[in-house]
This record gives structure tokens, sequence and C-alpha cells, in this order.
């Protein structure tokens, strides 16, 4: 049997092409999902626009162990899962309520429904009182989406 080397090298060649072509005509991987954002101030991780005010999600692990409402206390951890948002916890809030979550008696915050040019969101107030060292505290403007 003779060694026909160009005409092997032309297959190799038309293979190589079709192999290419067949690449490029599959659909590119799926990326995978996005993590969620990390929590920002307060342990807040979303605030969403709703009718008469935002919903305010939290961390169901991590966040605050509790947020004080105009109605009463909310717990993250114990909240109703949301399948759309299993790892969170969402509290509605009305225009000038105040909300207070908290973790420690060393750390906690103040959230308080308000607009600013227009636009509905969170003030968040930060606090941080360490024993026998210096507060700290930190405000932010959260708007709802």
């Amino acid at each position: 049997m003779a060694f026909d080397g160009p005409v092997l090298i032309a297959v190799g060649v038309r293979t190589m092409m079709a192999l290419t072509l067949l690449a490029a005509a599959l659909p590119a991987p799926l990326a995978p999902p996005a993590p969620p954002p990390a929590p920002g101030i307060c342990w807040v991780r979303d605030v969403v626009a709703i009718e008469g005010g935002v919903r305010i999600y939290f961390s169901r692990k991590g966040g605050p162990g509790f947020v004080s409402t105009a109605t009463g206390f909310f717990r993250p951890g114990d909240a109703p899962v949301d399948p759309a948002r299993p790892d969170e916890a969402g509290v509605d809030a009305k225009l000038g309520d105040r909300l207070g979550p908290q973790n420690s008696p060393e750390d906690g915050c103040s959230l308080e429904v308000v607009t600013r040019d227009g636009k509905i969101g969170v003030e968040a107030k930060a606090y941080l009182h360490p024993i026998e060292l210096p507060s700290e505290e930190r405000v932010e403007f959260i708007v709802a989406r």
C-alpha cells in the first residue's frame, strides 16, 4: 500500500474544517450563575420598590439575628422561603417606616424608608460600638430597584 501524503493531508484539513464549523454552530457553554450580591450596609442584600413602600431583603444566614419593624419583629432565618430567592428573606415596609436590624449589643442599624430626588429607598445608618474602642457610624441611601 502506497503512502499518498497530499491526499491524507487534504482529508485531515477537511476534517479539521468540518470540526471547526461544527464547534462554531454549537451553543456556547452556559456560564455559571452569578453569585448573590454580598450584603451591604446593615446586612441589606436588596431593596425592591413595591406599592406604597419597599421590600428589604436580608441574608437568611449571616444577616441580622432579628429586625424590629413597625408591626413587631422579623427574623430572616425563620421567614417563609421564597423559591425565587431561597437564600434571602424579605420584609415589607411603608414610606416613613423605621426598622432596626440587630446582631449584637455592639453593632446595629436603623433603616428608614424615604424618598430622595423622587426615588424611594432606604436610608441606612450603621453603627459599631465595640467595648472600650471608639465607635464607628456610617450612613448610606439605598435606592430601590
